[in-house]
């Protein structure tokens, strides 16, 4: 690996002190979630030998946030989601967490999330259903 490559994932926590601190603080976190690859590897519970997503204090953190924090989240990880379909070769659950993550953001485009979802291969939407059941698990 490169020494000039840097490795960004947002954490729960990081996302709650960003949305609280304001405006130009969310920016940031903002512009880091239009890339796919940084929502699959967000949210997740520190520690776990394979990442699986916090969704019960993300869904938690999201749902206390103003409605001018939501605007900006909510088109990023939609964006970063359908970026993700359009994307996947194999299906794997570091590629589609962000179809999991978006759903979770109060008023996104719940069809235009399910139309990119219904697009996936057979294998892919099962990938999709394990996130749901088995990395949402927050035991």
């Amino acid at each position: 690996v490169a020494s000039n490559v840097n490795f960004v994932a947002v954490s729960v926590e990081d996302l709650s002190v960003s949305i609280q601190e304001g405006q130009e603080s969310l920016k940031q976190v903002v512009e880091a979630l239009s890339y796919p690859q940084v929502v699959n590897a967000s949210f997740c519970f520190e520690g776990s030998v394979r990442p699986r997503l916090d969704a019960s204090n993300l869904a938690r953190v999201l749902r206390a946030a103003p409605e001018e924090a939501l605007a900006g989240l909510r088109e990023s990880l939609l964006g970063a989601a359908c970026k993700c379909v359009l994307s996947t070769g194999p299906a794997l659950p570091d590629q589609l967490r962000a179809v999991v993550v978006a759903a979770l953001v109060p008023g996104v485009d719940v069809l235009k999330l399910s139309a990119a979802v219904c697009s996936l291969p057979v294998a892919a939407r099962w990938v999709i259903k394990d996130i749901i059941a088995e990395d949402m698990d927050d035991r």
